[in-house]
């Protein structure tokens, strides 16, 4: 379901959404939607980097801004981000690919020295 929105929009903004409509060949407003979707994606992604950064697990962070683990983890690597408890955070994720709910082969696992 669609609904409308009113915004302001400085005249140069709607001379390059003109100008990319144009361009692509489609209406203003489609313009407008697709900008607005991946700014969307794009804010999603720095709120869980930020959530990441003061120690939230990547997998926490990718759950409470509904943003793909996978995509926050090219994005950190991308940015070079650390966070406190960087090492660990990437270990336990791992473990919990490979282990899935299996206790006794994560036990298994965390117990392997991975000399890091």
């Amino acid at each position: 379901m669609s609904k409308n929105l009113s915004v302001r929009i400085k005249t140069n903004v709607l001379r390059e959404l003109d100008s990319l409509a144009a361009l692509l060949g489609v209406d203003r407003a489609s313009v407008v939607r697709d900008v607005i979707n991946k700014g969307l994606e794009t804010k999603k992604i720095d709120i869980a980097l930020e959530l990441y950064q003061k120690g939230s697990t990547l997998e926490k962070a990718a759950n409470t801004t509904n943003t793909s683990l996978w995509d926050l983890i090219d994005e950190v690597k991308k940015r070079g981000i650390t966070s406190k408890s960087d090492i660990e955070q990437t270990k336990a994720l791992i473990i919990k690919m490979i282990a899935g709910d299996d206790e006794n082969l994560a036990k298994k696992i965390n117990e392997i020295n991975f000399n890091l």
